[in-house]
């Protein structure tokens, strides 16, 4: 994978000491609220806005810089080389040798940041990413992303919920709640990724690897009592779906929207990674079909309701009609 060269670390170093100072200038935000996600997002708002030559791209959760460059704790040093608003540098100008007097100025983003920051900085991260992927996230790219977003967040609660079974406390219709809506944002999710030629490569490990989480979630509605290994086996559907079924299509789409000095080391290397990456899908779907299988949670065919049976049903045969039509 690439790496920053030195100047454009020089010029995230910068960005991360705006986002100190703006931090520190603004009454209502603490740096407790901050994570990798958020930070990443706001070096990404600021290469974006002012064309800042930094390698990024489109990937998992969206926007990225190699190598992590910005972290929680790279806001726990006060900004004392960094013009603020409050306390601007004395006998110092913010054009004068700094790395982005070409883009713009160390007060320039720190204004920026401040009028940022505080619409982003305290809402919880799946609900800041369904707004950043809205408004930011490439438009070819956009609902797939969106749609994305929705599962993750769907498998977060049921994640909770099943916690919530294996303490003995009533769950109520939570899972048929969270099984309808699931199913609906998989469906979407097909829709759009079948719409993407590009990544055509990924429809069936993508496909199949949905049908897994949809069965499990078909086979934990019909139970009454949860453990700790029904818990656990939620919380390895959750990450294989994150790290393999969506990081499939995301190293595509890596590779395709990687911008920036190294731009051509990551199309190598994602497209490199690809190679093979549906054999790794398949060895890790094997593996947890096997664990499901253990503790009932892999369906029989008698376990499987009627075509039609469902509202969920009609909505995946009208997703499959269009799919089909599309590629009629």
């Amino acid at each position: 994978m690439s790496t920053l060269t030195d100047s454009e670390q020089e010029l995230v170093s910068a960005i991360q000491h705006a986002v100190s100072a703006a931090i520190e200038d603004l009454e209502d935000v603490s740096p407790e609220y901050a994570n990798k996600t958020k930070l990443q997002k706001l070096l990404y708002l600021a290469i974006d806005n002012y064309s800042l030559p930094v390698t990024y791209s489109w990937y998992l959760a969206g926007s990225v810089v190699p190598d992590d460059p910005f972290t929680p704790d790279d806001l726990t040093a006060a900004p004392s080389d960094t013009v603020s608003s409050k306390s601007p540098s004395i006998g110092h100008s913010a054009d004068d040798g700094s790395v982005l007097s070409p883009y713009t100025t160390e007060e320039e983003l720190i204004s920026f940041f401040k009028k940022e920051i505080p619409r982003l900085w305290t809402q919880k991260t799946n609900r800041f990413l369904q707004n950043f992927y809205q408004y930011h996230a490439p438009e070819r790219y956009r609902e797939l992303y969106v749609q994305c977003v929705h599962i993750r967040a769907q498998l977060k609660r049921l994640t909770d919920v099943v916690e919530t079974a294996t303490r003995g406390i009533d769950i109520g219709d939570d899972l048929e709640e969270i099984d309808r809506a699931l199913g609906l944002s998989i469906s979407d999710f097909h829709y759009y990724l079948s719409d993407l030629p590009e990544l055509e490569e990924t429809f069936d490990p993508v496909f199949e690897g949905t049908e897994l989480i949809e069965d499990t979630m078909m086979m934990l509605t019909k139970r009454s009592t949860f453990t700790h290994h029904h818990l656990g086996s939620v919380k390895a559907l959750n990450e294989f779906f994150y790290y393999y079924v969506w990081r499939y299509p995301s190293l595509i789409i890596s590779a395709e929207t990687a911008t920036g000095p190294a731009a051509e080391e990551i199309r190598t290397s994602r497209q490199r990674e690809a190679v093979g990456f549906e054999t790794r899908i398949e060895t890790e779907r094997e593996q947890l079909t096997e664990q499901l299988d253990q503790f009932d949670l892999k369906p029989t065919f008698a376990d499987f309701p009627s075509i039609g049976e469902t509202e969920t049903n009609e909505q995946l045969l009208k997703a499959t009609r269009l799919y089909l039509e599309k590629n009629d």
